[in-house]
């Protein structure tokens, strides 16, 4: 009997011990399976994948709006943190992420502001007072008749030879410069330098988004100045969607690039001479125009009125 007894105990000792080692065995394989498994799918899906990266540019020090300017000619959505302690100077004092770091188009990047200066109403000037009037004698008159004449003799004259030079002179001309595979700030930069103006057009391409694929005038083209000259750039093989171009005419900077980055789009602007006061610091003139379509991250280039020198 006892025999019997030892011999039951040993079988299921043995049966145990079989079941554990197998349990153990196969959930060890059934986990590195799933592994396996997830790890490939991930490699194939950043394989696949291919984000354009932006340079975060210096904005600590900066104003407020230069820094949101700079922030959407580069492609980052600014996030505005104003801090509540430290200096009322209206300055950036820290970024994240930090200057040139590489980010994907459209990140965001958080701009620590100290708050700006309260103006205070300037106080009004105490009134002159009046000097008394000399008396004035019949000599003085008289002298004074005789110059007043003499002056508009003069200016008369001077009125007449100026209006001869300006019907003597021509027109002020341009030359075209080679902008064919620079970045589209760059060909804006140069045919602002050679004082003409920029019409945009986005085509399919396969070189980074903005870069100039082909000018409607060959380099070295004599042109009155202040011409308008297309230009193609890339808009990628349809890696950016189209979006709607806003209207940002007579808006200013700060309000243009707003309003751009609700459209996934960019800024770059250039100066433009203008007569009027209430055009400085206002965008004059846009391209593409708004009611256009433009590659999503693309860069709008706006005209902003500054007074003629």
């Amino acid at each position: 009997m006892m025999l019997a007894l030892i011999v039951i105990a040993v079988a299921v000792v043995a049966a145990l011990a079989g079941w554990i080692l197998t349990h153990r065995n196969s959930s060890h394989s059934a986990v590195t399976t799933t592994v396996a498994a997830t790890t490939t799918t991930r490699t194939s899906a950043v394989a696949g994948a291919r984000v354009q990266e932006v340079a975060v540019p210096q904005i600590v020090g900066l104003s407020q709006q230069a820094a949101l300017i700079q922030l959407g000619q580069a492609g980052v959505k600014p996030k505005l943190v104003m801090r509540q302690q430290g200096p009322h100077d209206g300055l950036v004092v820290e970024q994240r992420p930090v200057r040139s770091e590489k980010v994907p188009l459209g990140s965001p990047v958080i701009v620590l502001v100290d708050p700006a200066p309260v103006k205070q109403a300037p106080k009004p000037a105490a009134p002159k007072a009046k000097p008394a009037k000399p008396a004035t004698t019949v000599q003085q008159q008289t002298t004074t008749q005789q110059q007043t004449t003499t002056q508009q003799q003069t200016t008369t004259t001077q009125q007449q030879t100026t209006t001869t030079q300006q019907t003597t002179t021509t027109p002020a001309q341009a030359t075209m410069p080679d902008v064919s595979g620079k970045d589209e700030a760059a060909a804006a930069d140069a045919l602002q330098q050679a004082n003409l103006l920029v019409s945009l057009v986005f085509v399919p391409s396969t070189d980074d988004l903005g870069t100039v694929e082909a000018q409607s005038k060959p380099a070295g083209t004599t042109l009155p100045a202040q011409t308008h000259v297309q230009l193609n750039l890339s808009g990628g093989t349809g890696k950016f969607p189209p979006e709607p171009v806003p209207n940002v005419i007579g808006k200013t900077l700060k309000d243009a690039v707003s309003a751009l980055n609700g459209n996934q789009l960019r800024l770059i602007y250039e100066k433009m001479p203008v007569s009027s006061q209430s055009q400085v610091g206002k965008v004059v003139q846009q391209t593409p125009l708004a009611g256009d379509k433009a590659p999503q991250y693309a860069r709008v280039l706006v005209y902003v009125g500054a007074l003629a020198k």
